[in-house]
């Protein structure tokens, strides 16, 4: 079974204080040493399992930032095994859906809802176990005055942590982690906004290099839609991992230009996820960022400085102690031109309000944060292309190029079954995904059989690159996204 972390636990406050001692947000370093310690265990000691074996195949694998992580930190023949313990239930999946399609049209959403996986990403769940375990210790130790004082000048949470954890935060708890975030703030960078980077090894070793489409769109390609997508499959990964990525690449690339206009043509950026901005800021000239990250932090700044001073007094348990402060609340009011009843009874209810109710109030003015404008853009695309790719699988032309191509990610499939409306195109998007499945079964079990001592002199195959094609089947653009070049704007 999943083996738990060796770490001191996050409610030991002696642990707690030591890592106060280093500034930063201890959330980003506690997920930083939870993935490392889950993939020691996982690939020393864990992977061959039986109940971790049927874990990852009910996940189908690992989410797409995990991958990454997998592929960096095994080597070749480690992720040959996994990957050969978890290919064949996959195909043995497909082949029961491939069974039980063909017999009517508008099937796809029940076909779809069957292919998705029954289990999250595992290393997910042990990076959001970790955090939360830490959040917790961190809640009980502000109660102290005197480590409260400590997290705030060690700048113990970021601002992105802080938008997590705000919800489950008490009073007490989030005007300390609000008065940590500010002086983060304060200190200007990028940690303060994102976090620090824990995918940054991972991006630099794992790159993400371009790669042109196997072939053009060709004659039988009747719109310039069409072309676009016989170029998607002509590309060397997922084509719908390929149209989010291009998204998301295009959307960073204008941002990175237009950071220097106006700031309301562009002032959505300023809520970008932690893996977007950082993305922007491993790619983008120095003054990009600074641009951003200066905008981001006054805004973000702003309203944080509002929240602190709405949380600097807790208003009394009891409602009658509360109405002690009615006087000084109607003055604060004034009378704005009423009389009588019309002018006692905002404040009267502002007085009577519970302070739970307050909190709820006050947290979600403050820290109402619209979707990431890149993951949207990246949805968008992704559901875009999609509706296009089952529409046109009725058509021969893009059916004979979507049999050539790599085709979609295990991931991916659901999104496109369940938009198909005749039955010939579900069956072929679960034929095509059941042959190259039982395929990479083969080659993966080829590639370890030959691994053996005793085989040494059977030259390698196309087998060697097995476990790279089933990490991209898996679970989409990994090593190489294919991001194709050439799609009408």
């Amino acid at each position: 079974m999943w083996r738990r972390s060796r770490e001191v636990p996050a409610g030991d406050l002696a642990a707690l204080l030591h890592e106060l001692a280093t500034p930063g947000c201890l959330l980003c370093g506690a997920a930083e040493r939870a993935l490392s310690s889950f993939y020691f265990w996982y690939l020393n000691e864990q992977y061959h399992e039986p109940p971790v074996v049927t874990r990852v195949q009910s996940a189908h694998g690992f989410c797409r930032r995990h991958t990454l992580h997998l592929l960096v930190r095994a080597g070749a023949g480690t992720v040959t095994s996994i990957y050969r313990l978890a290919v064949p239930a996959w195909a043995e999946l497909a082949r029961r859906l491939e069974t039980g399609s063909g017999r009517r049209d508008g099937e796809g959403p029940a076909l779809a809802a069957r292919a998705r996986p029954s289990a999250a990403c595992p290393a997910c769940e042990q990076e959001g176990r970790t955090l939360e375990r830490t959040l917790r210790g961190l809640h009980r130790a502000v109660a102290d005055p005197e480590t409260a004082a400590r997290v705030v000048r060690s700048r113990a949470i970021c601002l992105t942590h802080l938008l997590a954890a705000a919800p489950s935060l008490s009073w007490t708890g989030l005007r300390t982690l609000t008065e940590a975030a500010l002086h983060g703030l304060g200190e200007g960078g990028v940690e303060g906004l994102w976090g620090t980077d824990g995918d940054a090894a991972v991006r630099v070793r794992a790159g993400g290099a371009r790669s042109e489409p196997a072939s053009g769109p060709g004659p039988e390609a009747r719109s310039t839609s069409l072309a676009d997508l016989h170029r998607l499959l002509g590309g060397a990964a997922c084509p719908l991992c390929s149209a989010g990525l291009t998204s998301v690449d295009r959307y960073l690339r204008w941002l990175e230009r237009e950071v220097f206009e106006p700031a309301h043509r562009w002032s959505e950026a300023t809520v970008l996820c932690p893996v977007h901005a950082h993305d922007l800021a491993s790619r983008a000239a120095p003054a990009s960022i600074a641009a951003l990250a200066a905008a981001a932090r006054s805004e973000w700044t702003a309203r944080l400085r509002e929240l602190h001073a709405g949380l600097e007094r807790r208003p009394p348990e009891s409602p009658f102690v509360r109405l002690l402060d009615l006087p000084e609340q109607l003055r604060r009011t004034g009378d704005g031109g009423r009389s009588g009843w019309r002018r006692w009874r905002p404040a009267l209810a502002a007085v009577l309000e519970p302070p739970e109710r307050r909190l709820g109030r006050l947290r979600d003015r403050a820290l109402n944060r619209p979707p990431c404008p890149a993951c949207r853009h990246a949805a968008a695309a992704v559901e875009r292309w999609s509706q296009l790719l089952a529409a046109a699988l009725d058509d021969p032309g893009t059916a004979r190029r979507y049999a050539r191509s790599h085709g979609v990610c295990l991931r991916h499939l659901p999104a496109v079954l369940g938009r198909c409306r005749g039955s010939s195109a579900a069956g072929l998007l679960l034929r095509s995904m059941r042959v190259r499945l039982e395929l990479l079964a083969w080659e993966l079990e080829e590639a370890q059989r030959k691994a053996g001592w005793d085989l040494r002199h059977e030259p390698a195959g196309g087998e060697r690159t097995a476990w790279r094609r089933a990490a991209s089947l898996a679970s989409g653009a990994v090593l190489e996204p294919g991001l194709p070049v050439g799609l009408s704007s």
